[in-house]
């Protein structure tokens, strides 16, 4: 059965002047080991059962492959994004462009990424028909209407996803860019959705403002330190020898220090990406 997290964020966003503030008045680096904790525990305490109480976390490689349909009209390509992430965390990431992902190979091809128009309903069952070779037995739950972000977990070997991040011609830059960059981080680490009422990120949604037009105001708008920092734990090369739960966590607490250190030098070649409210390094 197809599992998924989404969520929603609104088109035609205005980004204002107020995201200039100062990432250090909201996120400053004495904050960043706790956030990082709590965040950790947020996005993976779903992975946690009964059945298995220390899963494995660290479950991509470096050798998966993204096949891409991607819309060149925007100016962040997700093909651009995959390759930056691969380069910065030391990654063997392959990728195959497409036309229509039902090209994709079937016996290679761990990320299904969707970039551009948001296809209708019955098209995206077809899609995953073709993909999965069923369709899902709630599709509005799996896909609701009104998702403009997704990211789908596909039954079958290698942890395989299909990502949905809808990119317009007049879709403002800093929303389409925080799609799909909000959407692939889920997608690669295999987070679940972070309630959250600052802006820390790791896929961190404040749901108070009912107002779509203002979600900006109140959530990233692009990769906060604690997700660079997440990131190195879960792919980076410093902490290869870790996989399962209660190794990251033990690691956090005892070793914090040197994974911020590792991820620093990451961000560096990241910072494009940045929500400057909860960014910590200083840009290059």
């Amino acid at each position: 059965m197809l599992s998924q997290h989404c969520k929603l964020i609104a088109i035609g966003i205005a980004l204002c002047g107020a995201f200039a503030v100062s990432a250090r008045a909201l996120l400053a680096k004495d904050d960043i080991e706790a956030q990082t904790q709590r965040v950790f525990e947020a996005a993976f305490a779903t992975k946690v059962t009964e059945q298995i109480s220390n899963p494995i976390l660290r479950v991509r490689q470096g050798s998966e492959t993204f096949c891409i349909q991607e819309n060149h009209a925007t100016r962040t390509w997700a093909s651009t994004l995959i390759a930056d992430l691969s380069d910065a965390f030391e990654l063997g990431w392959r990728q195959i462009l497409v036309d229509d992902l039902a090209a994709c190979p079937e016996d290679i091809t761990t990320f299904y990424v969707l970039q551009g128009a948001r296809p209708d309903q019955a098209a995206l069952l077809d899609l995953m028909e073709g993909i999965v070779g069923s369709r899902p037995p709630d599709p509005a739950a799996i896909f609701p209407e009104w998702a403009r972000g997704m990211s789908v977990s596909l039954p079958g070997p290698g942890h395989r996803e299909f990502v949905l991040a809808s990119s317009y011609s007049d879709m403002p830059h800093g929303v389409a860019r925080s799609i799909l960059s909000e959407e692939l981080l889920q997608s690669i680490l295999r987070a679940s959705d972070v309630d959250a009422t600052q802006i820390v990120s790791l896929l961190a949604e404040d749901l108070r403002n009912k107002d779509y037009s203002a979600w900006f105001e109140n959530n990233p708008m692009g990769f906060c330190s604690v997700d660079i920092v997440l990131l190195e734990l879960l792919l980076g090369p410093s902490t290869a020898n870790l996989r399962k739960m209660d190794q990251m966590r033990a690691y956090l607490t005892t070793s914090f220090d040197a994974l911020l250190e590792a991820a620093e030098s990451r961000a560096k070649s990241l910072s494009l990406y940045r929500d400057p409210r909860c960014w910590v390094w200083e840009s290059s």
